[in-house]
């Protein structure tokens, strides 16, 4: 929208314009006392209008201070985190001057980071809604920029390879805040793929709880425990949803040269978002190229020292005294095999092992030697017991 006056406020009541139609969040991208002879006299807070009267009415407000040409592509990153924080409090309102260029280029710049949109796709997207939007060469530019930098670094599957460190350094630097702590030693691709493929073998009849306090452990990373309510689904369907993820999983072990690539519109982001919308097949296959893109650990003291954890998990003896090992590529591993060995039964328990091998030791030959099927066994056995429906 255009920059609202004291005037246009009080006679169009725009305070409840705003609260009817849900609009939590009003983002002002001028600098204070910008176009003082344009219009009325500014207020003293500097703008056309006296931002405490939103606050005041339980509206939120922010000053984003965006240049005419576009905005430097690192603040327009940390701008689009507030567009995201502000749109789960409600719907928002974004204004300039006059309601083209830079809000435009904004509500671009979410569309390229949220939903892996390119800049012409997102510039064509604001366009057919609001003719006219963003206005300069220098608005486009940035836009460019932003795309570029966003495709290269904010994808969820890396275009090259780095170690589970520095992806996770690169998924901080691009999720909101609100998101950054629930994936600090678990990527979030990872946790996406496995909430899919629990919610689709098992509806809404699991959950994770957390403990009371947020001290890490090895076997619940920072996650929780992984609770199943086995009678909520009939044991018929849980066998067919199970059977359509072992068949990819053995697809996956024998074949993997030519498998389909969906990296392109998944980022930080939305991943989640997508995911509900895939088929399982296509999800698996796009974790496995998640992790064959990873740099795995080059020692075969790091590959020893996952399998010991596993070993020492199996048997419930204490993993506090190994510092030396990777804690994301450890909890991720874990997160993996808590996971799986509910989705899959066990015959599947070793092709998911092989594939174990090549994600984490980057062996197509079963390296973990039984290890990790152990392990899955005694976290079935411990977290559900005996299995015995009443359907």
């Amino acid at each position: 929208m255009s920059r609202p006056t004291a005037e246009h406020i009080d006679r169009h009541d725009l305070l409840g314009q705003l609260k009817r139609n849900n609009i939590r969040s009003v983002i002002n991208l001028q600098h204070v006392g910008e176009h003082a002879s344009c219009g009325p006299p500014l207020h003293k807070s500097g703008f056309s209008y006296d931002p405490e009267n939103f606050m005041s009415n339980g509206i939120y407000f922010y000053n984003f201070l965006w240049p005419d040409f576009g905005a430097n592509v690192n603040s327009v990153l940390d701008n689009v985190k507030v567009v995201w924080f502000a749109l789960q409090q409600g719907r928002i309102a974004v204004h300039c001057h006059a309601g083209l260029g830079r809000t435009g280029a904004l509500i671009a710049a979410y569309l390229i980071w949220s939903e892996m949109q390119t800049a012409e796709a997102a510039v064509f997207r604001v366009r057919r809604a609001r003719p006219n939007s963003i206005q300069s060469a220098g608005q486009i530019d940035m836009l460019m920029k932003f795309e570029e930098m966003v495709m290269h670094n904010g994808r969820a599957i890396p275009g090259r390879p780095i170690s589970f460190d520095a992806y996770l350094g690169l998924q901080r630097q691009y999720l909101p805040s609100g998101q950054q702590r629930l994936y600090t030693h678990i990527p979030k691709i990872i946790r996406a793929v496995c909430d899919r493929l629990l919610h689709f073998v098992f509806d809404s009849s699991q959950k994770f709880e957390r403990k009371l306090d947020s001290a890490h452990d090895l076997a619940e990373c920072t996650v929780g425990r992984l609770k199943i309510n086995w009678n909520g689904v009939p044991a018929s369907q849980r066998k067919r949803t199970s059977d359509v993820i072992s068949e990819t999983l053995s697809t996956l072990c024998v074949n993997n040269s030519d498998l389909p690539k969906h990296s392109k519109t998944i980022g930080f982001v939305n991943v989640d978002t997508v995911f509900k919308t895939w088929s399982v097949d296509k999800v698996l296959v796009t974790l496995h190229n998640f992790m064959v893109a990873l740099k795995r650990p080059s020692t075969d003291q790091e590959g020893n020292e996952l399998k010991q954890i596993l070993v020492d998990l199996t048997h419930e003896q204490n993993t506090d005294k190994k510092r030396s090992f990777d804690q994301a590529w450890i909890c991720s591993a874990v997160h993996l095999c808590n996971v799986f060995c509910c989705l899959i039964e066990e015959p599947s328990f070793f092709e998911f092992e092989q594939l174990m091998s090549i994600w984490f030791l980057s062996q197509r030959n079963n390296q973990f030697n039984g290890v990790a099927v152990e392990y899955m066994n005694a976290q079935r056995s411990k977290m559900f017991g005996k299995i015995g429906d009443s359907e």
